[in-house]
């Protein structure tokens, strides 16, 4: 697996990734277990944090599923927030209104969708991802997109 850590250039995505040969290609939200990588939430109070072991269970599904990983979306510090805004990784411009937040504790998710440039970017809901209902909308809104909701499933961000 290779990981590269962008820390300016592409502050929407914050890893490239290369797991998985699928057709389907993913970002997933900074908050999931990826195995060989550090969780960091989007804080550089989690970037010493050791790697992790395992792929979180939604991972695992993802590439089971015939997905390829192709890195990781920014996200607002530790999901603590509305704006997106993230000091330590950058912020997501908000390709529709640059002027303007990109929104969210998933900003990252929707700048990618929102620009085209992923086909799918799994920011979570419920108990695999950080986000209220109201955040869900939130960032989505900002960015001008429709957002579906992933079912409720006991699929855990961690490692399983």
């Amino acid at each position: 697996m290779t990981a590269i850590y962008v820390p300016k250039s592409d502050p929407a995505m914050t890893r490239t990734l290369a797991l998985g040969s699928g057709g389907l290609s993913v970002a997933v939200k900074e908050c999931l277990d990826i195995a060989g990588l550090t969780t960091r939430c989007g804080s550089a109070a989690l970037a010493d944090m050791p790697p992790v072991e395992k792929h979180a269970q939604v991972v695992t599904r993802l590439l089971d599923a015939d997905c390829r990983i192709i890195g990781t979306a920014n996200m607002h510090e530790l999901a603590f927030g509305v704006t997106g805004i993230n000091v330590y990784l950058g912020t997501p411009v908000n390709p529709n209104w640059p002027d303007r937040i990109p929104g969210g504790s998933s900003s990252g998710s929707a700048v990618l969708v929102a620009r085209g440039l992923r086909f799918c970017a799994w920011h979570g809901y419920g108990r695999v991802g950080a986000d209220a209902r109201r955040l869900l909308r939130a960032f989505w809104d900002e960015a001008d997109l429709w957002s579906g909701e992933p079912s409720r499933s006991d699929a855990s961000a961690k490692q399983s």
